[in-house]
Formats: structure tokens, C-alpha cells, sequence
């Protein structure tokens, strides 16, 4: 089998290792290397989903931690049943805890304390029938008789003033100065009535009137309506202000809040018709409307949380069972519930049972819920998890409604690489990674695909450029192999022919046989023949090697061409003519003078001669012309052998090739005859080229340059008339 290998042509052994050890290597790699793509996508949708699970354990273990320890300061804590004292303790601990955002304490007959408000159970708290009957004495009732049954309006004054400056405590003195200001108002003094219902105003107790409203609402109230008699618009304005922000911020739970609030504005309503309101006025007009709308929203959401707390809760229990405020070693810090607005919003509530030293009936809870806002622009953004996942994912938050984080353009989770809902503390959202450029796994994975398909398309197409340079590589070298031989051959058998016949010829006349004079001077013309034949040969040979190896010179001086035309065709016309040949010539009547190598370019011209006398078949015919075009030369030499095949016409001037089929083909050659030809054309800054019919001959044209047209028409000028 190895013999049999031997006599494989190289281009087949080429193609065969090609195969064996590149194109099959490389097709296998490629394919395993797309199947590996292809799983890729698993792998990259299992990181993504690994680095979505890290992030949304990292959340969730910061709000657990910020959770513990509010809880653990929650229970750290004295609470008492003092409503005020509960409200600022609350207050306090919320402000340490920016995390945390509505925060309140659900008592067991079901009222809340919010740090800035107290909700009782339902909407109205009217004042116990034994503690306003405490602010009654028999001055106050002297004064109230003369005010209402006799009318006596300066008696009933008289009374109680009396009754202000005789009260027996702060809430009898205050109940008294609203009575004393109602008397006045009714006198008409208004300045007095204004100055008992200031004071009314300016206070902090907790007083109430008999139907639950706050003394300090009902002294804003008049305060107001003083002003208004008073025509003090000004003064009215500020008063309404103050009594409005008192309601939205100040203890609600009272049955006619909702009374004065209209009553608040209806007058600034009627003021503004009547006057414009300044800028600062409106300003804070409009802004307190702002905070009565948050407030209220704040107050039905925290009515609807209460009311879900209490059916899920026990309240009424005893405080003294497992569930008392204290978590056990194992349990969660806090317990959760979700609840609902009424527009659907969802909050997460956590909650715990308050502790409490004394023994009283029922049990207090605590409930809070994380801010949103705090975990979405304080907590999510420090994530250590969203710099690990680098700088071409991005993380965001997603609720039912949309991203609650900004994300450029905002891509849906369906285009995200890894979405995971969180558990315990948001269940309603969920953790998305993207792209930063918008890419799905999908189009990634596709992506990488089109990237290896493009770089191994690349490397099949450069595998089989190097395969088919190779192929042509080794192509070339086996011709120029076989033409190489072929040379050899023609050149020893060139060589061969002319000394053969020097010898036989040499010999002939060294012996006695002839001695005829006559045929002595045919023998040495016949060896003078082949002297030039085999000097022409060797020249030939020797000029390529030197053109081959970049070693031939050529030596440029100042000459006439013509006169180098003329002579190479007068040493070859002997030999043409005796060989039947018919000569015409056509060469200018003077001189033309230019740089060039005389040697050279008569070796050139009897390269063509000697082709056309090789190939010209049957009809014996060299036309040789010489013609000034312009700053150029032309030399033309025609025959009119059997032609060149087109096939054949752009391999001619190559080395070592020799064109013609059939008969052509047996003419004796080297091959090197046209490639010296060209060479030295080219060395003098001009070209040959070659028009040739099948059947008619073939004509060899080359063009020289002359270095300048005047100076080869002075020459000429001057031999024709010298």
C-alpha cells in the first residue's frame, strides 16, 4: 500500500492530509464547539437564576436584620398606658429607625396611637357624662341661668369671671373662658370674646367639650368668627389656616371634625370671592389641603389595617399567655399580615404584642412596615450582590404594577434574564436581572452563535485558501519541476546538435578524404553555423541565469538604434536566406539615437528572429519594421507559421514554458527565448506585446521609449542631409 501511496500525485496526497488531519479536525471541533453554545443557554439561565437567588437572599437578610432590631428596641421599652407618652415613646423610636415607616399600637377595646394622631374605636369620642358635669359648679350655673333665662347677658359675664378666676383646676378654668368668651361675643365685645378664645386656642391640654370636640378646636372656631366681626380679614384668614392644619394634624376621632373642616372651607372659600388671598396665604391654603388629603388617605389606611389586625387577632385574651410580647428562642421577631387599600395597593405589616408589667385586661399590638422608599433608594441600591453581577447586568424591582426601580426604557420581565420573587417581606415583588442591552438569554446565546459561526466560517474559508494556495503552490512547483526538465533536455539536446555536427564536420576536413576547396568552404561555413547556433544557445542560457538570480546588467549608452537593427538582421539574413527564407525588411532612412544596451537588445531581436524561422511552417516569411511614433520606437517582427492558440497567448513570456500543439509542439526549444526578450524590453522602460491568428502567423511588437522626440528627430535630420 505504501508503493502504491508512492505513486499518489502530490496534489492528491495534498488533498488527502488536508482532510485527514485539518478539514475533519477542524469540522469536529466546530461542531462539538456549537452543541456547546447550545447548552450554554441552560448554564447561563441557572447563573442568572443562582446570582437572582444571592441578591434576593441579601435583601431580605438586610430587612430581617433591620427588623430584629427595631423589635428588640420595641420590647426594650417601658410602655405605659398613657396615650401622650406612648405616642412620643413610638415617635422616638421610629426616628432611629429609618427603615421602618408607619408605626402604631392597636389597644385592646381597639383604639389606635399613631405618633402623630390618636384613633379611638369608631369616629367620635364624646366626653364622659361625670367628668363634664365635674367642670359644672354652681357659679357656672348661676351664670348659664342669667345667660339663657333672664337673658342678662352683663350678669352672666360677671359670673363667669368669677367662675376663671375661682376654678379649681386648669380644665375648669379653661371650660369657664369659653363660656366667658361666648357671653362677650354676645355683648358684642369682641375684643374681650377674641382674647378668651386666643387663650383657648394657644393651649395643650386635652380638654373636651360635652359632644367630644376639643376645647382648643372650638377656641380657632370663634377665634375665627370674632375676627370676621371685627372685619379683620387678615387676621380671619391666619385663624381658618391654623384651625385647618389643627385638624389635619392635630387628635382626630371627634364627631364634628368633619363640621369644621367644611366650616374652614366655606369661609375661606367667601373670603377668597371677596378678596384675593396672598401668595403666602395660598401657599399654605393649598399645601394644608395637601396634608389633610395625605392625612386622610393615612387614616382610612390605617382604619383598614386596624380592622384587619383586629379580626386576626385576639385582643381581649390575658396579656399573661405564651403570645405576651416576648418571642421565643426559635420563633420570628415579629409575626406578618398582608392587607389591601382600596384601590388594591398591598402592605406588609408586621406586628407584636406588647409587654406590659401591670395586670390589666387585654393586649396591646404593636404594628409597622418597612418603608418602601427607603428599601428602594437607600437599601437595593447598596446591595453587595449588584456589584458582583458586573457591569453588563443590571438589577431592578418589579411590583404588580411595573419597575419600582428606575431601569432605562423600563423592559418588561419577560425579557429578563432571571426574575425571583421575594418571600417574607414583599411577596407581591420580585427581583429581575437584565441585560444592559436589552438582550433575553435567548438572543444572547444566539448571539455567541453568530459570533462562532462568523470565526469558524473565517477559519474554513482561510483552511481552504491555505489548501488551495498549497494545491496551486505545489501545481506551480511540478510544472516548473516538469518545465525545469523539459529545459534540461532541450538544452542538452540543443547543445548536443551544433557540436555534433562541429565535430563531424571538424573531423571530415582534418582527414584527406576531401579535398576539394569547395566543399572544404561548405564545411566551414556549415561549422561557423553551428558555432553561432551554440554561442546564441549559450548567450541564451547564460542571460537567463543571470535575469533568474537578479545578477544581469544592463549597460545603457548612448546608440543608434537602427544601426543595431540593421546589423543583428544582416548577420542572420545568410542564414535565412539559405534556408529558403523570404526577408522583408523595413528600417528608417537615418539614425535614431537612445540609451540602451546594444548587446542586449540584439540578443533580443535574434530571440524573435530565431522563433519566427523555428515556427514558420511552410511559408517561409519574416517581415521585420522599424517605425518612429511620437517619443516612441516600434519593432515589429510578423511570420506566417500556424499561430499561437489563444490559450497560449498570456504563458509565452513565462520561463521554461513553450506553447503550440501538435507539430509546434516538436520544434526544439528551450523555452527561455520570449522571457529574456521581455526582460531586457522592460530593462530599457518599454514592453512587448504579441498579436497573433490561428493559420496566419503571429506579429511581435515591441514598443521603446526614445527619452525625447526632438532629440531622435535632430539625428535623423542631420544624417539625411549630411
Amino acid at each position: 500500500m505504501i508503493r502504491r501511496f508512492k505513486h499518489v500525485s502530490a496534489r492528491t496526497k495534498i488533498l488527502l492530509f488536508a482532510f485527514l488531519f485539518i478539514i475533519l479536525p477542524s469540522g469536529i471541533l466546530g461542531y462539538l464547539g456549537l452543541r456547546s453554545i447550545g447548552n450554554r443557554g441552560l448554564s447561563l439561565k441557572e447563573n442568572y437564576r443562582s446570582m437572582a437567588r444571592l441578591m434576593r437572599d441579601e435583601l431580605e437578610g438586610e430587612l430581617s436584620g433591620l427588623e430584629g432590631r427595631f423589635v428588640r428596641e420595641i420590647l426594650d421599652q417601658e410602655w405605659t398606658q398613657d396615650i401622650q407618652a406612648a405616642r412620643l415613646l413610638l415617635g422616638r423610636v421610629q426616628k432611629r429607625h429609618p427603615s421602618i415607616g408607619e408605626t402604631f399600637i392597636i389597644n385592646s377595646d381597639g383604639s389606635l396611637i399613631h405618633p402623630q394622631f390618636y384613633l379611638e374605636t369608631g369616629i367620635s369620642r364624646r366626653a364622659e357624662p361625670g367628668s363634664m358635669s365635674a367642670l359644672r359648679n354652681s357659679i357656672i350655673e348661676r351664670g348659664e341661668h342669667y345667660e339663657f333665662a333672664d337673658l342678662d347677658y352683663p350678669m352672666a359675664a360677671r359670673s363667669y369671671e368669677e367662675a376663671v378666676r375661682r376654678a379649681a383646676s386648669p380644665e375648669h378654668r379653661l371650660y369657664a373662658r369659653l363660656l366667658l368668651g361666648r357671653c362677650y361675643f354676645k355683648l358684642k365685645n369682641y375684643s374681650k370674646a377674641g382674647e378668651q378664645y386666643r387663650i383657648l386656642s394657644e393651649q395643650n391640654q386635652e380638654v373636651r367639650s360635652s359632644d367630644g370636640t376639643p376645647l382648643k378646636i372650638i377656641g380657632f372656631f370663634r377665634l375665627a368668627e370674632t375676627y370676621a366681626s371685627l372685619g379683620e380679614g387678615d387676621n380671619e384668614v391666619k385663624t381658618l389656616l391654623a384651625l385647618f392644619e389643627e385638624l389635619s394634624l392635630g387628635p382626630g376621632g371627634f364627631e364634628s371634625r368633619e363640621f369644621y373642616l367644611e366650616s374652614v372651607r366655606a369661609g375661606l372659600d367667601r373670603i377668597s370671592q371677596g378678596r384675593v388671598l396672598g401668595r403666602s396665604e395660598q401657599d399654605r391654603w393649598d399645601g394644608l389641603k395637601l396634608e389633610d388629603k395625605a392625612r386622610s388617605e393615612r387614616i382610612r389606611r390605617l382604619e383598614g389595617a386596624r380592622q384587619a389586625l383586629r379580626s386576626q387577632l385576639d385582643l381581649d385574651a390575658s396579656p399573661n399567655g405564651k403570645n405576651n410580647g416576648s418571642p421565643g428562642p426559635d420563633s420570628a421577631p415579629a409575626s406578618h399580615l398582608t392587607t389591601r387599600d382600596e384601590d388594591g395597593t398591598p402592605h406588609r405589616l408586621g406586628y407584636l404584642f406588647l409587654p406590659s408589667k401591670t395586670a390589666l385586661p387585654g393586649r396591646r399590638v404593636l404594628a409597622f412596615e418597612i418603608d418602601k422608599t427607603y428599601v428602594l433608594t437607600e437599601l437595593f441600591p447598596r446591595l453587595p450582590g449588584r456589584g458582583e453581577a458586573g457591569e453588563s447586568v443590571r438589577a431592578g424591582l418589579y411590583s404588580e404594577t411595573g419597575p419600582l426601580t428606575p431601569l432605562p426604557d423600563a423592559p418588561p420581565p419577560a425579557q429578563a434574564l432571571a426574575v425571583e420573587n421575594l418571600s417574607e417581606y414583599f411577596p407581591w415583588w420580585s427581583l429581575a436581572l437584565f441585560d444592559t442591552r436589552g438582550k433575553t438569554i435567548d438572543q444572547l446565546v444566539r448571539r455567541e452563535m453568530r459570533l462562532y459561526g462568523a470565526v469558524l466560517l473565517g477559519i474554513a474559508v482561510l483552511i481552504l485558501s491555505g489548501i488551495v494556495m498549497t494545491l496551486r503552490a505545489a501545481t506551480h512547483e511540478a510544472e516548473t519541476v516538469r518545465l525545469r526538465s523539459d529545459f534540461v533536455s532541450n538544452v542538452s539536446h540543443e547543445l548536443k546538435t551544433p557540436l555534433s555536427l562541429i565535430r563531424l564536420f571538424g573531423e571530415t576536413m582534418e582527414s584527406d578524404q576531401w579535398t576539394d576547396d569547395g566543399k572544404r568552404r561548405e564545411f566551414s561555413r556549415i561549422i561557423a553555423r553551428e558555432s553561432r547556433r551554440l554561442t546564441y544557445l549559450i548567450d541564451n542560457v547564460l542571460d537567463f541565469s543571470k535575469i533568474d538570480s537578479g545578477r544581469r546588467e544592463y549597460i545603457l549608452e548612448r546608440g543608434d538604434l537602427v544601426k543595431v537593427i540593421s546589423d543583428t538582421l544582416e548577420a542572420y539574413r545568410f542564414y535565412l536566406r539559405d534556408q529558403g527564407f523570404e526577408f522583408d525588411i523595413s528600417l528608417p532612412p537615418g539614425p535614431i539615437f537612445m540609451s540602451i544596451d546594444e548587446d542586449a537588445l540584439g540578443q533580443a531581436l535574434l530571440n524573435l528572429l530565431n522563433n519566427a524561422e523555428k515556427y514558420s511552417g511552410e511559408q517561409k516569411y519574416i517581415g521585420v519594421k522599424m517605425a518612429l511614433h511620437g517619443d516612441q520606437v516600434l519593432i515589429t517582427v510578423e511570420d506566417r507559421g500556424p499561430g499561437i492558440p489563444p490559450s497560449d497567448l498570456k504563458h509565452i513570456f513565462e520561463k521554461f514554458y513553450r506553447g503550440g500543439h501538435g507539430p509546434a509542439r516538436e520544434v526544439q526549444g528551450c523555452g527561455l527565448g520570449l522571457t529574456i526578450v521581455k526582460s531586457t524590453v522592460e530593462s530599457h522602460g518599454g514592453h512587448i506585446s504579441v498579436e497573433s491568428e490561428l493559420g496566419r502567423g503571429s506579429r511581435f511588437i515591441i514598443t521603446l521609449p526614445t527619452g525625447g522626440k526632438e532629440d531622435s528627430l535632430k539625428g535623423s535630420f542631420e544624417v539625411e542631409n549630411g
